[in-house]
């Protein structure tokens, strides 16, 4: 997979496929949801529950939260158990996006610190 697509995740729901995408906006709407950063959004995903899924699927790929409530149906009747793994996942990619380890990002002939 390239960097350019590094941390999208498709998750299936029932007949359909969600492209996740780790944007900002993304990030910002599942803090405005009130489930925090991503390591707190993590944390209450594991709890399987189809409202805070539906809330993060809606944040990745960007159908906005109108469509919650009918996203939170198919979710829990797809079960919840199989479609939480690829949302924490997801969530998992936002913390680092770009799929870079702090030596690529740095230049080589810097030092740390500076």
């Amino acid at each position: 997979m390239s960097r350019l697509d590094y941390g999208t995740v498709d998750v299936e729901i029932g007949d359909e496929t969600f492209t996740l995408k780790p944007t900002l906006e993304c990030a910002r709407q599942i803090k405005q949801a009130g489930l925090g950063g991503p390591i707190q959004a993590i944390k209450a995903l594991q709890d399987f529950d189809a409202d805070i899924l539906a809330v993060v699927v809606a944040a990745g790929a960007g159908i906005g939260r109108k469509k919650v409530d009918d996203l939170a149906e198919k979710i829990h009747t797809a079960g919840t158990i199989n479609v939480a793994p690829k949302v924490i996942e997801f969530v998992g990619k936002l913390i680092n996006p770009t799929g870079r380890d702090l030596d690529e990002v740095q230049p080589k002939d810097q030092p740390e610190g500076e």
